[in-house]
């Protein structure tokens, strides 16, 4: 609405023996909207810098990243299906840990073998990807954020929406990230950009026991 050109008429009138108020709007301008768009980058942002949460985007444009061919990690603040991510093959959902065996010879099992077509906000995935596909564009998107954190007896599947950088306190010995051909074990301080996901160990894990890691049908240990 223009307020400038809008004439607006406030008065009294009788009916009948009664009164009553009336408003007149004598010009009324009505504007088409533009459409909200959003972008995230591989840098992350800062909460306040962040694309406005609880809101419907129509595009939200992922600027920077390329998923590279064979696995990724991926966690999005919404909602969206695996076809969106173009050259895509498989995307894997965390089904958490188990142990098998004592002392050293206790091994704990890392599950990713549940495949998934839709993926969840907030939600760490591994992606495989057929090809590299960069310029990923998302549309008609509702973003809400949340922790992105899937939780395992053993290793929890953490997601962040911050770059960490190389010496950051946050990736640990023990911990795993990704790589090309599934995941590693991290030495500690890893760098890792903004909607990556890594195994975070917890106090659970017996001392001296060895990791097997399942994606899909496809053991990628070590």
């Amino acid at each position: 609405m223009n307020d400038a050109e809008q004439e607006v008429k406030i008065g009294l009138k009788t009916i009948a023996g009664n009164t009553y108020n009336w408003m007149g709007i004598g010009y009324v301008e009505l504007y088409k909207c533009a459409p909200k768009t959003a972008v995230i980058t591989e840098a992350g942002t800062e909460a306040e810098n962040f694309p406005e949460s609880n809101k419907a985007y129509a595009t939200i444009t992922y600027e920077g990243r390329t998923l590279a061919q064979g696995f990724n990690t991926l966690a999005l603040p919404f909602n969206i299906e695996a076809s969106e991510l173009g050259n895509v093959e498989k995307v894997y959902a965390y089904g958490g840990s188990t142990i098998t065996g004592e002392g050293d010879n206790a091994v704990i099992h890392l599950d990713f073998s549940q495949e998934v077509t839709s993926l969840n906000a907030n939600t760490p995935y591994i992606v495989k990807m057929a090809a590299a596909q960069s310029e990923l564009v998302f549309e008609n998107k509702t973003l809400v954020v949340a922790e992105p954190t899937v939780t395992g007896d053993f290793f929890d599947f953490v997601g962040t929406y911050v770059a960490l950088p190389k010496g950051n306190e946050t990736i640990v010995a023990g911990d795993y990230i990704s790589v090309a051909a599934g995941l590693k074990a991290a030495a500690g301080g890893n760098k890792l950009n903004a909607f990556r996901a890594y195994l975070k160990k917890n106090a659970e894990v017996p001392a001296g026991a060895k990791v097997s890691i399942m994606i899909g049908g496809e053991v990628v240990d070590g």
